[in-house]
């Protein structure tokens, strides 16, 4: 004889279960097994609802959850650069340049958005656009050898040889040309 179990159907909010497993966080510290019990914010929460949809692969669900979080917490840099990059794994171009815009707005200093919206830039054919912001990234961050790779390419695609020289000098010259690092972003 074969036993069924039944169980309740229970109706839950799409957030529910990542907020169940978030809330409350527990951590055993270093010097004592004691267990002390860590908030997490509704911020974390919705951040980890997202990249967890990204993790499956559902991209569409994990904008409308970048969303959610940037409807609540506009100023949220991580869902706004994570936001922005799911955009643009979804070929969304003009809306991640948007989301990257907003971000540099809150941060004017993360040279992260800056070389991702110059990265958008050269997809669409804007080199122009593309150079300022990596110009501004090297000027944020003079020793950011991706950027000054990137803003020599942009110059030379531009037919300026001369900038792209220019470039070269001021902020790749002393590239250690063996470090495997500098060699796979020069051949990038």
């Amino acid at each position: 004889m074969a036993v069924m179990f039944m169980y309740p159907r229970v109706v839950m909010h799409k957030y529910l279960p990542i907020a169940l497993l978030a809330y409350p966080v527990v951590a055993l510290s270093n010097t004592s097994y004691a267990q002390e019990e860590q908030e997490v914010s509704s911020e974390e929460v919705l951040l980890s609802s997202a990249r967890n949809a990204v993790a499956l692969g559902n991209l569409d669900d994990a904008a409308t959850r970048y969303e959610d979080l940037l409807r609540q917490y506009p100023r949220s840099t991580k869902g706004l650069q994570e936001y922005a990059g799911v955009l643009a794994q979804e070929r969304r171009l003009l809306e991640s340049i948007s989301q990257y815009e907003a971000l540099i707005r809150v941060d004017a200093n993360s040279t992260d958005a800056r070389l991702a919206l110059a990265s958008l830039y050269i997809k669409m054919g804007e080199l122009g656009s593309a150079a300022e912001q990596l110009g501004k990234a090297l000027s944020i961050d003079p020793e950011l050898m991706e950027a000054g790779i990137m803003l020599a390419r942009v110059h030379a695609w531009n037919n300026d040889f001369e900038k792209s020289t220019e470039v070269y000098k001021e902020y790749l010259q002393g590239l250690d040309t063996n470090d495997p690092a500098t060699r796979q972003l020069m051949v990038a």
